[in-house]
């Protein structure tokens, strides 16, 4: 049966017609079935929850590092030490071996002037030395003159109190008795006179002359007696002053010249002292010459390979060149220590508090795409710095030893993916990652319930790359969706 055109054309939009409707009833159906499950359109699969045993690890890139670097730096006290050769950057070198060398011109001068200035600090103290020993000598005498000009006191002293002084007063004494004598005799004379000059024996004038003599006699006496009181009363106690006075400006004057004298030892001996610290310092300034000097011979501390340190210069950063002049204690070259190798790398933040220091490490290198190498956590920075492409996030500097020496294969900046097991889980609750979800940030997963589907909330412990170990909210054969 043929149709016409116009029947032709109400068959062809029936037909296109009912091809909508079913497309849209097909978009209907997928988005109500998003809505009800939230599982992408992927494949999906039931997954029985059974115990297993795995590894939490933590997986991150490193470079390979030497472990310790032996920095080659001046230690020339100067800022004139000035690289006039060097070995080439790149050579091995032994320990011992002489790498680069110093200007030694301007040191040798300041060498030579200090040897002159030492010279010549030592003539003054040597000076100093000998004027004190001549003060010590002079001092000496004059102690020793004050000591015999006390004793000569003393001696003079005691010949006033017991010599001279007593020798007067016995004199005195005896001119005293003396003139009583010669007195008691001129009366006996005089009475005697008078009974001749009674009986007419003895003329006037004979008499008059022996009364003159009792009248000299007796002042003859009382002037003997007076100097005898005179000498009790007045020159004695002045002897014996006198005495004391000798002795004591003796010891005075004896005290003064010790003071004088140790005063004067002790200019000569700051002197000394002062001389001595100049030679001290030009000692050390010679000693420190000699040690730039000594130092200008640069020496390779360990066995390795010598590589060239970059400075900062007013030109930008480069590497140092012949004529550069370097600071004391400048690193300015470095040998690597080759027995000892690390994987340095950067662990997040969120990572740092799972490691600990001795935890064993799996290495690959990307030199090595077929082998292996075991490692230990040997160090974690405690301080956090920026990640440089994700500036909200912060990492810790973290390093790997090798377990064994690679020195022979593995070289410096060689790439490295780090395998690290921080925990090992025995017979938990397990699930597969891929049927997690999460519902305001927090896990679900879509179990089966008979012939339903039913969203239930679950506590997750630890999760690796495959597995998640589930505290609460399934039992054992429960079943999940899995996603693929």
């Amino acid at each position: 049966m043929s149709l016409s055109p116009k029947n032709n054309l109400n068959v062809g939009k029936s037909v296109l017609g009912g091809g909508i409707l079913l497309l849209v009833i097909l978009v209907i159906v997928g988005a109500m079935q998003w809505d009800t499950d939230d599982i992408n359109i992927t494949k999906t699969h039931w997954v029985k929850v059974s115990k297993k045993s795995f590894a939490l690890q933590i997986h991150e890139r490193g470079v390979v590092r030497p472990a310790k670097v032996a920095p080659i730096k001046s230690l020339i006290s100067s800022n004139q030490a000035t690289l006039t050769w060097m070995i080439d950057e790149g050579q091995f070198v032994n320990k011992g071996l002489v790498v680069a060398r110093f200007d030694t011109k301007p040191f040798m001068e300041k060498l030579e002037k200090f040897e002159m200035e030492l010279m010549d600090s030592e003539a003054r103290f040597s000076a100093a030395q000998k004027a004190l020993l001549l003060q010590k000598e002079e001092e000496s005498q004059k102690i020793e003159i004050m000591v015999q000009k006390l004793e000569i006191a003393r001696i003079k002293a005691n010949d006033l109190r017991n010599g001279s002084g007593k020798l007067k007063r016995k004199i005195l004494l005896n001119n005293m008795q003396k003139a009583k004598r010669s007195q008691e005799i001129a009366i006996s004379e005089l009475k005697d006179f008078d009974m001749l000059l009674s009986k007419g024996h003895a003329s006037q004038r004979e008499w008059d002359k022996i009364s003159d003599q009792v009248q000299n006699a007796k002042e003859t006496l009382a002037l003997t007696k007076a100097e005898l009181d005179n000498f009790d009363k007045f020159e004695w106690p002045q002897l014996i002053r006198e005495s004391d006075l000798i002795v004591e400006g003796a010891k005075n004057e004896l005290a003064r010249t010790k003071r004088t004298s140790e005063l004067e030892i002790l200019r000569k001996k700051d002197a000394v002292t002062l001389r001595a610290r100049e030679v001290m310092r030009r000692k050390t300034k010679l000693d420190k010459s000699k040690y730039n000097v000594a130092q200008c011979d640069i020496i390779a501390p360990i066995d390795g390979i010598l590589f060239y340190k970059e400075l900062h210069r007013p030109e930008g950063k480069r590497k140092i060149q012949l004529g550069d002049a370097i600071w004391v204690n400048q690193t300015f070259m470095e040998i690597p220590d080759t027995r000892e190798m690390v994987v340095e790398f950067m662990v997040r933040e969120i990572d740092v508090t799972k490691l600990t220091v001795g935890q064993r490490a799996d290495i690959k290198l990307d030199a090595f795409t077929d082998r292996t190498f075991q490692g230990s956590l040997s160090s974690i920075d405690s301080l956090a710095l920026e990640d440089k492409q994700q500036t909200h996030l912060r990492r810790f500097k973290a390093k790997v030893v090798f377990n064994e020496n690679v020195s022979d294969s593995v070289q410096f900046g060689m790439s490295a993916a780090l395998t690290i097991t921080y925990k090992t889980l025995n017979d938990a609750i397990t699930i597969p990652v891929t049927a997690v979800q999460y519902r305001n940030g927090k896990p679900v997963v879509i179990k089966k319930s008979g012939e339903s589907r039913v969203e239930t909330a679950v506590s997750l412990g630890g999760i690796d790359s495959k597995w998640a170990e589930v505290i609460n909210g399934l039992e054992i054969d429960d079943q999940v969706l899995v996603s693929q």
